[in-house]
């Protein structure tokens, strides 16, 4: 069987004899780990645009090994059950390691299958809401310099309502793309997605990865620049990096459609760079510039790349188009600090609006704090993190009259669209395998009357639209005020492939 699957790879990748490792995941839990970590190392790291990799972290903390987000120091309880219980293997998987793995010299490659289900309570409501996923997924390296992943997700899901009223306003499932009826008309949903990407490190200073997936950019719960809250799209991506200087240029293909998933898809591409600068140990200051390129119309479907697209110099765009026209542009910076062991904050801030008499009409901005453990190693196998974060966007900001900031009919930065004020607590306790978290959100929003537009929704890129108006506020329209608190209590079965237990109320 290993000679197989090596062989597979050798002829499909004989031209990249030596590989680089793969990518963090994007999960909150993976992004805070190696935060924490990089943040201890005291060092110059670039972190702004994720995910980052694995032989990245491993670099700049030269004293740990990470795996899946978990560093070799968090893992060593299961290290230690997995010595004593290594004989008997069904333990060993189960606590410890991949399900299926290939640990040749020139090929590592892990194989897990992975399912997830769960089902929820509305009160004073007896129907039984649940989602059921089965789903697998593949990582490894080849030789030092390639690295591979893929993953695919089968669901069957009956949402609480109001996940099932926004599945069925958009088409689309939050953050797993396109649906299709499952038992009973517009209450049961069918749902797959996939992902995967090849990356490539030729030299230390330059890694290539190209693929189908998700990214973010910043060190907050949310980020007002970039975001992973719609669905994976294809990309390229390009890192060069040279000690205090990081530059990350990224073009992508984004998709929207008026009808059902099987009907006609309108197509737009992207253009994201990151100009990132460490001037100190654990600071990073970025320049980031975003624009969607209107390359495909709604009657012909023909692609028109402008040569711009393809340059990747910053503010070249804006010079030329402003930020304003048919190609939605949007300036900002990502700002991040540890200035502490344990603690960190981090901002960023957006533009997409530039008129030369009045530069303010539309932005948004984030201002967070980070304590990664206010026990400061002190306490065993215990770790107390608490998180604040503000996020802020008047109305109509990532939108134009003709194009937004938008992918499968979902937000590419925040949840929310545009027009919000969010407030955002989190503390998550882990302690021996154990994990208590509390989040608390209290969000000021709006919500659009029939037939208007009050710069909330980013679908609505030109329905009586009222980008000029000086006095655009958060909350105009029908005011709307949501606050939710979680508390989610998890066990962690296996820390290697985030094998968990756990209750949400």
């Amino acid at each position: 069987m290993k000679r197989i699957i090596y062989t597979f790879f050798l002829i499909f990748f004989v031209n990249f004899l030596q590989a680089q490792e793969y990518f963090f995941s994007l999960n909150t839990q993976a992004k805070n780990n190696v935060e924490r970590y990089i943040n201890e190392a005291d060092t110059i790291a670039h972190t702004a645009f994720l995910p980052i990799r694995v032989s990245y972290a491993n670099l700049l903390c030269s004293n740990e090994l990470f795996v899946s987000g978990i560093s070799a120091n968090d893992l060593r309880s299961r290290k230690n059950f997995s010595a004593s219980h290594k004989p008997n293997k069904f333990w060993y998987k189960l606590f410890a390691d991949d399900l299926i793995v290939v640990d040749d010299e020139n090929l590592k490659f892990s194989l897990n299958p992975m399912l997830n289900y769960y089902q929820s309570r509305v009160k004073d409501d007896n129907s039984e809401y649940w989602q059921n996923t089965r789903a697998f997924e593949i990582h490894g390296t080849l030789g030092e310099k390639l690295s591979f992943y893929t993953d695919f997700f089968e669901s069957q899901a009956y949402f609480i309502p109001y996940v099932n009223d926004k599945a069925n306003q958009t088409m689309v499932v939050p953050g797993r793309g396109s649906w299709k009826d499952f038992r009973d008309i517009g209450l049961g949903k069918d749902f797959n997605n996939a992902s995967g990407y090849l990356s490539y490190s030729p030299y230390n200073f330059l890694n290539i990865s190209f693929g189908h997936s998700k990214h973010f950019i910043g060190s907050g719960y949310r980020s007002v620049l970039l975001s992973d809250n719609s669905y994976n799209y294809p990309f390229a991506r390009f890192i060069f990096t040279q000690n205090k200087l990081q530059y990350t240029a990224m073009f992508t293909e984004f998709q929207n459609f008026t009808g059902r998933y099987y009907s006609y898809h309108r197509k737009r591409h992207g253009t994201f760079l990151l100009l990132n600068y460490a001037p100190l140990k654990n600071m990073e200051i970025g320049l980031f510039e975003g624009i969607i390129w209107q390359t495909s119309d709604d009657s012909t479907y023909a692609k028109r790349f402008p040569a711009l697209f393809f340059v990747p110099v910053p503010l070249v765009r804006e010079a030329v188009y402003g930020l304003d026209g048919n190609n939605n542009a949007l300036l900002g910076i990502n700002f991040r600090w540890g200035f502490w062991k344990y603690a960190e904050i981090y901002g960023q801030f957006a533009l997409d609006d530039w008129q030369k008499t009045d530069f303010h009409k539309r932005f948004a901005y984030q201002a967070g704090a980070k304590i990664y453990d206010i026990f400061m190693d002190k306490i065993a196998k215990q770790r107390f993190l608490l998180q604040t974060e503000y996020n802020y966007a008047k109305p109509y900001t990532y939108t134009s009259r003709t194009s937004a900031f938008v992918n499968m009919n979902e937000p590419l930065v925040n949840t929310l669209g545009a027009g919000f004020a969010e407030f955002v607590a989190i503390a998550t306790w882990d302690f021996y395998g154990f994990s208590l978290s509390a989040k608390f959100n209290n969000i000021l929003t709006s919500t659009d009357t029939i037939g208007s537009n009050f710069g909330v929704d980013l679908l609505k890129t030109d329905v009586n639209a009222n980008f000029e108006n000086e006095t655009n506020c958060v909350g105009q329209g029908n005011k709307t005020n949501i606050s939710f608190k979680t508390i989610t209590f998890a066990y962690f079965i296996n820390r290697k492939t985030n094998l968990q237990i756990f209750s949400r109320v």
